[in-house]
């Protein structure tokens, strides 16, 4: 995710092209994650990526 809030931009890459209904839950899936992050989590969860750190 590059942003935040309402100007998030969400990158994901498929091995292959989603469904329509792939698609459909796809948004919902997003945007049920940009309302439950808050600012803090957010910052804190780009932090990792910028630094490579890896998730256990």
């Amino acid at each position: 995710m590059i942003g935040n809030g309402e100007d998030s931009l969400w990158a994901w890459q498929w091995n292959e092209e989603l469904s329509v209904s792939e698609e459909q839950q796809l948004e919902e899936l997003k945007e049920l994650l940009a309302e439950a992050l808050n600012p803090y989590v957010v910052a804190a969860i780009k932090k990792l990526w910028r630094n490579d750190v890896p998730s256990k």
